[in-house]
């Protein structure tokens, strides 16, 4: 799995995001592993801003494959920072597109799952910048 990591970091990086994106889904169906879908989501949020920039159904579709990694990634591990940072990230998102009432509902529920993820990783600036922004 490491391996596999240090290939997602390095594509990552260097902004090739589907290719990122292939490489964490290809070793899913090998490893079902929160550090992979963790970073399915991360990948699926960067297709998401790049992609579905000018096309709001393939927005849409990796918001929704994004929040549905960072679920499976808490039913293995739901003490998982990286997996309950990011699902609050894609709740904030999926919220946005379904409007102002669904935000009012989900804003507890996204404060609740970065508290979780703080609690286990206290220094993730991630986690720390989506508390502040919430």
């Amino acid at each position: 799995m490491d391996g596999v990591i240090t290939e997602w970091q390095k594509l990552d990086s260097s902004k090739k995001y589907k290719e990122a994106y292939d490489v964490v889904s290809h070793a899913i169906s090998n490893n079902k592993h929160p550090e992979l879908y963790w970073r399915k989501a991360h990948s699926c949020r960067n297709l998401a801003n790049s992609l579905g920039k000018n096309d709001k159904q393939v927005y849409k579709k990796y918001i929704e494959e994004g929040l549905s990694a960072c679920d499976e990634g808490l039913r293995i591990d739901p003490e998982s920072s990286k997996c309950n940072s990011w699902y609050g990230i894609f709740l904030n998102l999926s919220s946005e597109i379904e409007g102002i009432n669904k935000r009012i509902e989900n804003s507890f529920k996204m404060k609740n799952h970065w508290m979780k993820a703080i609690k286990t990783d206290p220094d993730d600036f991630v986690t720390l910048h989506a508390l502040g922004r919430w």
